[in-house]
This record gives structure tokens, sequence and C-alpha cells, in this order.
């Protein structure tokens, strides 16, 4: 479990870098088409059709992120986090009868911290992964059901190498009008040598009776007895190493690659 003491000093990590930014233009964009960008400050993202986004980040981003998807529309956001010194804060509102989904590949980031805020009947399924080598990572995913029959689904499976530290929590809190409404939240941990380490709490927050709801969350090592057979029919420690990576990254594999498209 996650300490209060090490998620306020991740936050006042951000807040001090952020501070040094806040003199930038705050970039907007309007995505009406598939796009890619690279974001390099403070950005307002509106998409008003269906469409495909790929978000990735100039080398060193600190800045603030917020995606509006508008009534009805349906996107696909595929975000890429691939330098050790990003710090971005993002925050999501669906409006109503919207649906996104969200790949989240996190190669290396210090700081991601995502609010996503759900209308009547919108939609949020989240697919990420993470693998951190020899830093503190802090990654945080809140998830508020503020209108009736919305729904969510996150997974996000990661991986610590190298003495690297992560921080993985999740929240679903669902409003006491937010009837008929459903979170369902899962944390998936690798820990690849005896020095790294993950923290991870799945949170739930229910304020009324009528939800579907279920949180689920383990770390694990790379089984020894496995690893051995393994290696005893000729594959060296390396190569299943690597099996077992690809294995555990295989259900989130598909929406967090930016080598593959996303499909409304």
């Amino acid at each position: 479990m996650a300490s209060i003491h090490e998620i306020n000093r991740a936050r006042k990590s951000f807040d001090e870098k952020n501070e040094k930014k806040k003199s930038i233009e705050i970039k907007t964009f309007e995505i009406n088409k598939d796009e890619k960008i690279i974001l390099k400050s403070n950005s307002f993202i509106t998409i008003s059709k269906d469409s495909n986004l790929i978000i990735s980040y100039e080398k060193d981003f600190c800045g603030k992120i917020e995606i509006e998807i508008k009534k009805g529309v349906k996107a696909n956001l595929l975000e890429v986090l691939d330098d050790k010194e990003i710090h971005r804060d993002m925050k999501i509102d669906v409006q109503k009868d919207a649906k996104i989904i969200h790949g989240f590949s996190n190669k290396a980031s210090r700081y991601a911290k995502t609010i996503v805020n759900l209308s009547e009947n919108a939609n949020y399924n989240l697919k990420g992964a993470y693998y951190i080598d020899a830093i503190e990572s802090f990654i945080r995913f809140e998830t508020y059901h503020k209108g009736q029959g919305s729904s969510s689904n996150m997974q996000i499976n990661g991986a610590s190498i190298n003495g690297a530290k992560v921080i993985c929590d999740a929240l679903v809190n669902i409003a006491g009008k937010a009837i008929k409404s459903s979170g369902h939240q899962k944390l998936y941990g690798l820990l690849l040598d005896e020095h790294s380490r993950i923290l991870s709490e799945p949170i739930l927050e229910i304020n009324n009776n009528d939800v579907s709801c279920s949180h689920a969350a383990s770390i694990s090592q790379i089984n020894d007895e496995a690893q051995f057979y393994m290696q005893s029919r000729g594959l060296s420690k390396q190569e299943v190493i690597d099996m077992f990576i690809d294995g555990f990254f295989q259900e989130v594999k598909d929406v967090t690659s930016h080598k593959n498209e996303l499909i409304i």
C-alpha cells in the first residue's frame, strides 16, 4: 500500500516543476479526424467526432492536459510516455453517451496522474502498461461516475526492474445519483529483480447501492521452477525472462502498442 507521505512527495515534485512553466500559453486542439500529436506544454483537447488520437510527449515534458469528449462521440486515445523526466497531469471529461478507449503505454515517466469524469451513460475503458527501469514512478487513475448508467473498466499491467520503485493506484468513485453504474479495476505488477518494488492499491468509493463494482490487485515474480524447467529445455535465462514479460503484457498489448492502429 502506498503511504500518504510517498504520494504527497510525488505530487509536490510535479507542482514544483509545473510552477516554473505557468507562463507558457495553453495549446488548444480540436480533434475531428484521426490525429497524431506531440505535446510540448499545457494543452486543452476537444474530441468532437469519432476518431483515433495518438499522443506522445516532448522530452522532459511537465504540464497539465485536459481532454473533453463531446456528447455521443466514440474516441480511441493512445498515449505513449517514453522519457524518464515526463511529469503529466491529465483530466478527461466524458460527456453523455460518449465512449473512450484509453491505451496507456508508460515506458519511463516519473509522474502520471489521470482524473476521468463520466456523465450519464458515458463509458471509459483503460488498458494500461508500464515498464519502469531504475527510477521512482507515480501512476494514479481516478474515475468519477457522476451520471447514471456510466461505466468504467480499468486494467493496468506493469513491471519494475533494476531497483525501480513504482506506486500504481486506481480509484473508482460512484456518486449517489449515479445509479445503474459499473466500475471495475485490475492492477497487476511483476517484479523482475529482488531490489525493485511495486506498491498498488485499488480503491472503491460507492455512494449508492444500485451498482456493479469489483477490484483486484496482485504483485508477482517470475516463477523459479518454471524458469528452471524452460532453461533445461535449452532456452537462455534472458529468453525465459522475455517470454514471461511478453505473456504478462499480452492482455493489454493490443491497445498499448504504438505500432498498432486503434479501430473504432
